[in-house]
């Protein structure tokens, strides 16, 4: 199966099986190419978030900004950032993350 195939197929199962679709997102972020290994990675972090795990999902969302600044994900991995920071009470970070938001959509 294509990367994109089975990168949809982790989509599609995020609601009915989050425990295989975080298996299959898992394998794509160490196997995938690197726009696949990105979005995988994202996945991963929204389905902790979900979950309510919030600081592990700050740590793949964290690790997905400062190692993909040249990906688009990055603007979905800054909005997760600001609302995980909140929901755990850190407040430097998430006027950290929300500056860098701001600065990205006043730059356009």
């Amino acid at each position: 199966e294509s990367q994109l195939l089975i990168f949809k197929k982790g989509v599609g199962l995020k609601e009915s099986n989050p425990g295989e679709a975080t298996k299959i997102f898992q394998q794509l972020e160490s196997a995938g190419t690197p726009a696949i290994r990105v979005r995988a990675k994202l996945q991963i972090g929204e389905l902790l978030y979900g979950k309510g795990q919030y600081d592990l999902a700050l740590q793949v969302f964290e690790d997905i900004i400062n190692k993909n600044a040249h990906s688009g994900v990055v603007l979905d991995a800054l909005k997760y950032a600001v609302n995980c920071s909140d929901r755990l009470g850190i407040q430097n970070k998430k006027e950290q993350y929300a500056s860098m938001l701001n600065d990205v959509f006043e730059a356009k």
